[in-house]
């Protein structure tokens, strides 16, 4: 489980602004809206598209690694916490909803 490795094959997949792996940038998704207990994620992807959420599930499985959806980070249950090693795959960059969704 090579984080570094799986981080730029992210970034070739989804470009920079969806990939968060600096330490020092890790640090708000270790926690939900509780804010008593967490830990900090490997590494953070941030998809911006239904399809985006597909080559970032994809990239998680080849690379062997666990992950754990997040929404805004609000919950109080430490349902969106990664477990330790894991990875957060965060939705809040997703902020629109296509026009075949909304037909439905």
């Amino acid at each position: 489980q090579d984080v570094g490795l799986l981080a730029a094959r992210a970034r070739a997949k989804l470009g920079d602004e969806a990939v968060i792996d600096a330490p020092g940038r890790l640090s708000p998704y270790a926690t939900d809206g509780q804010r008593t207990h967490g830990r900090i994620p490997a590494i953070v992807l941030r998809p911006a598209h239904a399809a985006d959420v597909v080559h970032a599930v994809k990239l998680l499985f080849e690379a062997g690694m666990p992950w754990t959806p997040r929404g805004a980070g609000t919950g109080l249950s430490g349902g969106a916490l990664a477990p330790e090693n894991a990875v957060i795959l965060g939705t809040a960059r997703m902020t629109r909803i296509p026009q075949s969704a909304r037909s439905r």
